[in-house]
């Protein structure tokens, strides 16, 4: 006898603790929480709870969300490409909120996506900074050397100063 679907899942750590063949399932989600990070490849966006973050996609077109926004989200769960993540029907924007505290973490904590969507702060030595146009529009492209290992550090919101 197959597992039953569980209930509308209403926390990210319950989306996030789905095995990837449960996930992929579409699991209903009510979520409400703060966008952490608009993502330029896709109509996409990270997201927090008080239990985790997450990756959201958007089914439909919608107006750009940012960092900040508090939202209420319903949709589905999906396995994701590292973890699983929400594929969003509706996204309402409620309002703003602080962005949760990010944790810091060694380079060699980073590997294997464990982390991914997560809100997370590195410390290094910015080894080369450049402007580079990728995701739409202007990005700062940092190489940071973590004295752990290198990261590539993406900023699409930057002012430059001229």
């Amino acid at each position: 006898m197959p597992n039953p679907l569980p209930a509308t899942l209403t926390t990210v750590a319950a989306v996030r603790n789905l095995p990837p063949s449960q996930a992929a399932r579409k699991i209903p989600v009510h979520l409400r929480g703060v966008v952490t990070t608009p993502n330029g490849l896709r109509n996409s966006f990270f997201f927090a709870d008080a239990t985790a973050r997450i990756a959201v996609d958007l089914t439909n077109p919608a107006p750009r969300f940012h960092a900040g926004d508090l939202v209420e989200i319903e949709g589905g769960s999906v396995a994701g490409w590292f973890a699983p993540s929400v594929l969003a029907d509706r996204v309402t924007l409620i309002g703003q909120r602080d962005l949760p505290k990010a944790r810091l973490f060694r380079m060699s904590e980073l590997i294997g996506g464990d982390q991914d969507s997560q809100w997370i702060e590195l410390e290094g030595l910015v080894r080369s900074a450049e402007v580079q146009a990728i995701w739409n529009g202007p990005t700062l492209v940092l190489n940071l050397d973590t004295g752990d290992g290198l990261a590539s550090v993406r900023v699409m919101d930057f002012s430059s100063g001229g």
